[in-house]
């Protein structure tokens, strides 16, 4: 899949949102950038490397907590939402979401847009 090609689907995953969304990325898991839809001045390298160690986290405690698989990861902030998911067996999908989104559609969102991005990878 062209780079071009790429930013479109994650635009595309942004601009469904209504607006709830402020940011998608698609990251590889040892933390590198490979697309984004990121606002002007986001430090994409920085990002990219939270986005892998949220998810690293995130699966060391599930099994340590004998919690089963890892779904994705959340985190919710005074001002808004992180949602980090897997994409296939190499990359991970950032979303930047607004304190007002609903976390149900956020999730639901997050499974489509990693299943669909999985297609290209």
């Amino acid at each position: 899949m062209s780079q071009d090609k790429l930013n479109e689907i994650l635009r595309d995953i942004e601009a469904a949102s209504g607006g709830m969304v402020e940011g998608v990325a698609l990251v590889s898991v040892e933390g590198l950038m490979i697309g984004s839809a990121l606002r002007q001045g986001v430090n994409e390298e920085i990002v990219a490397a939270m986005a892998a160690t949220l998810h690293s986290l995130g699966e060391q405690a599930v099994r340590e907590l004998q919690k089963g698989n890892l779904n994705g990861v959340f985190i919710r902030g005074k001002k808004g939402y992180v949602l980090v998911g897997r994409v296939g067996s190499n990359a991970l999908l950032l979303i930047l979401a607004r304190k007002e989104a609903k976390m149900g559609i956020l999730l639901y969102q997050l499974n489509k847009a990693a299943k669909s991005l999985a297609e290209f990878l």
